[in-house]
Parts: C-alpha cells; sequence; structure tokens
C-alpha cells in the first residue's frame, strides 16, 4: 500500500469525539467568517492513520506548510511531510511490515499556470510482500503449514528496503487544461533480505525460486533484480482529464498513456500503461465509476515490477486496496497485466462540524483482473481456461470538505485470506 493511502486520516479522533449539527442550524446566529488573506501560510501537523489486513494498523504523522498568493491556484507551493509506520499481530509477536518516510514539494501553476511539478525524497520498507511465485496460476501450498508456523508465515513474503527520489511536471496543452503531457524522473535504491528480524529465515519461496532458475528457462528470464541495486526510472505520459472534481467526481473522464522505462545495464526495461477511467451520473446521489487498465512490461525487468503496474500513479496489482480489493499484496506477478474496476457510488447524509461541511456515502463495488506470465502462452504458470481473478464487495465514504475522502472498504475474493478489510484516503481510483 503507497504511503499516500494513509496520509490525512487527521483529526478521526475529533470526529468520533464531537457530536455534528446538521448544516444551517445556527445560520441565523452566525457571524459572517472573516475572508482570508490570500498572501498567506498555513501550517499543520496531524496524526496519519489507516488499517489495511495487508500491512496492518498505520500510526503516524504528516505536517505540511502551504503558501498562498494572490493570483496563483490551488497555492503557491506546498511543502509535506510524513512519518508512519504499521503494527500487526504475527506468529512472533507484534511487527512493524511498513515503515514510510518522505518529504514531497509541490508547485502549481509555473510558467504562467501551464506547468506543475512534484518532487518527493522517500524512505520505505517492507517486510511483508507477497511472493507466491510467477504467472496467473501461482499457488499458495504452504511445506510448512501445520508444522512450523513461522515458517509457514514467511513463506510467501520477502524484505525490500527502498529510499527513493523522484521529479514529475504534468504540463498543460490546451487552454483548459484537460490535455497534459507528464514528464518524470526517478532513481531508486533496492535493497533485499529473505526476512526480518534475528532469527533465521526460512527456505522462502522467492529463495526456492531464486535456486531453481538456472535449470528454469522461465524463472532465469523472469527473477532479475534480486541483488541489491540502484534503478533509475524514465517516464513520459500523455493525460486526459475532463472530471468536475479532482477527488470525488460525479461526471466526466480521466484517462492516461504513459510510457516508463529504466536505461540501467543488466535491467534495461520498459513499461506502457494504459488507464481509462470514467464517472456517469445516475441519479443526483448515485453515480457509477469505472476504470481499466493495461499495464505491459517488456526487457529484463526487475521480479518486484512483475506485481506492480506504472502510470501516473503507481502501485501493486492485482491485489491491495487500489487493485482487486481482497487479494493479497504481491499475489501474482506476470509481465502483463489486466484488470477493471467497477463501482456505484452513494452519497446519503451531509452536515457541519466545527465549520466544516462533510458528506456520508456508500460504495458497492466488483474488481476482476487478470495476469499473464509473458506474452506467449505457459500453462504450467497461467493456467488454462479464463483464470479471472475477482473480488465483490462494498464500503463508506466520507468527504471532508472538497479534498479529503476517508475510505473504508470490504473486499471478498477466492484468493483472500480470508477478506480484505481497508481504511485509507482516496477513493480506489
Amino acid at each position: 500500500m503507497s504511503a499516500r493511502l494513509a496520509l490525512r486520516l487527521a483529526l478521526l479522533l475529533a470526529l468520533l469525539a464531537a457530536t455534528p449539527r446538521l448544516a444551517g442550524a445556527d445560520s441565523a446566529k452566525a457571524a459572517p467568517k472573516p475572508l482570508k488573506n490570500p498572501d498567506r501560510r498555513e501550517i499543520g501537523l496531524l496524526p496519519a492513520v489507516s488499517f489495511s489486513t495487508d500491512i496492518g494498523l498505520g500510526l503516524g504523522a504528516v505536517a505540511s506548510w502551504t503558501r498562498f498568493a494572490r493570483g496563483k491556484a490551488p497555492f503557491k507551493y506546498r511543502i509535506e511531510a510524513l512519518f508512519l509506520f504499521t503494527l500487526k499481530q504475527s506468529e512472533s509477536g507484534i511487527i512493524s511490515p511498513y515503515h514510510s518516510d518522505y518529504l514531497q514539494i509541490d508547485v502549481p501553476g509555473l510558467f504562467g499556470g501551464r506547468v506543475r511539478i512534484n518532487a518527493e525524497a522517500a524512505f520505505r520498507r517492507f517486510s511483508n510482500i507477497g511472493y507466491y511465485g510467477l504467472g496467473n496460476a501461482a499457488g499458495n501450498d504452504n511445506p510448512y503449514e501445520g508444522v512450523d508456523a513461522l515458517a509457514a508465515e514467511r513463506h510467501f513474503r520477502y524484505v525490500r528496503t527502498y529510499p527513493s527520489l523522484t521529479a514529475r511536471a504534468r504540463i498543460a496543452l490546451d487552454s483548459d487544461k484537460r490535455w497534459q503531457a507528464l514528464l518524470g524522473a526517478a532513481v531508486t535504491y533496492n535493497a533485499f533480505s529473505p526476512c526480518d528480524g534475528d532469527t533465521p529465515c526460512p527456505d522462502t519461496k522467492l529463495e526456492r525460486d531464486k535456486q531453481a532458475r538456472a535449470d528454469d528457462r522461465e524463472l532465469e528470464r523472469a527473477l532479475r533484480g534480486t541483488d541489491d541495486h540502484l534503478l533509475p526510472t524514465l517516464i513520459v505520459g500523455l493525460i486526459y482529464d475532463s472530471r468536475d472534481h479532482n477527488f470525488s467526481p460525479r461526471r466526466g473522464a480521466f484517462h492516461e498513456i504513459s510510457l516508463r522505462g529504466a536505461p540501467r545495464p543488466g535491467l534495461f526495461f520498459g513499461n506502457v500503461n494504459i488507464t481509462l477511467r470514467a464517472f456517469h451520473p445516475i441519479f443526483s446521489w448515485l453515480t457509477f465509476a469505472w476504470r481499466a487498465m493495461a499495464d505491459l512490461l517488456f526487457g529484463q525487468v526487475p521480479f518486484y515490477m512483475l506485481a506492480r503496474y506504472g502510470g501516473l500513479s503507481p502501485d501493486y496489482a492485482l491485489g491491495g486496496s487500489n487493485g482487486v480489493r481482497g487479494v493479497p499484496l504481491g499475489r501474482y506477478h506476470g509481465r502483463m497485466k489486466f484488470f477493471g474496476n467497477f463501482e456505484l457510488r452513494a452519497r446519503f447524509v451531509s452536515f457541519s462540524l466545527f465549520g466544516a461541511s462533510f458528506r456520508f456515502g456508500a460504495t458497492a463495488f466488483v474488481d476482476v483482473g487478470r495476469v499473464f506470465t509473458d506474452y506467449r502462452s505457459i500453462e504450467r504458470l497461467d493456467g488454462s481456461g479464463d483464470g479471472i481473478k475477482a473480488a465483490i464487495g462494498g464500503g463508506l465514504r466520507l468527504l471532508w470538505g472538497e479534498a479529503f475522502v476517508i475510505r473504508a472498504d470490504v473486499g471478498w475474493s477466492p484468493d483472500a485470506e480470508p477478506i480484505g478489510i481497508y481504511v485509507v484516503v482516496g477513493q480506489a481510483f
């Protein structure tokens, strides 16, 4: 799960402790609000809280510094820092499977308002990323099940630590900024170990496949980048955005096509991502939203990229809170990934609290996806038949103001362990 998913669950305790009043209840007595100084600074320090069945309870803090200036929308610049770690019960006790620290800067309105630049310096560590083998038919038969509980828990996991530097620019190509070009670069140092902690690591699935790749053509082709390495990447893309709202749209579209690559000897690879999103109002309170994605990798691809997708907001797929919900993170690895999400988003009650506006809603969803090991048929890894992975579920939504959505989803899939629960920030797409 991306660290952005844990951001700004700020003041959640205040929501639990306070009693909301209906909007407008005291409007006759309310004094007019003073106009905010357009040339001002805003500083925030808030708790960051999240939950996921993949990585547990997230705790931390987020700090921000926003500089507003006359004629600069939505602001002149914004600096944000996050410290986050997660806690989860395991066979060895309470562990911290995920850690994320970052410093981000967002500068819109450059070059006459046509360019927006985002930059990030980050440190992240996953100690329970999944690796079940290659392909759409990767099984979950665990040789340690019923023999060694700790070894069984670690068998399909590995540890990845990856500090990174990233910079991206979105350049408006027309006057209404619907068409945008995407340019970016990143450099990431990747370090790996079989498992976390001081105890000896068990014979994990990844370690077994690394040892077997000398005699297996598909493993030898797929399991690249298993040693510590530095990886530079470049990205270019084209975006079309006609949404009526950036964070909780009711109508419009948000499409992108991007090409990402790494000019590194031994890991020279490319990635094409095509993502289509559309939002259709059915009633004033109900929206049908959908996303369809195709993600294609080619060349000398690092193995951990086989469980991720690229584009404007790269993340894990098929599983996790932004993929086929209910499927564990890292459950399937392949060069080709196709998946879709279909949601009915309902808006119900609106209310105000301490001068802020809120809207409560709910969502029902169906997610489907498929992974292919390679561009040719490999039945022993991908299986026969359609091989579609699917999940169904629902969740609650709380829209706080205009730019903050708290999402709580529960998803069930035949691949779930047993279900996926996610309390995060932002819509799935």
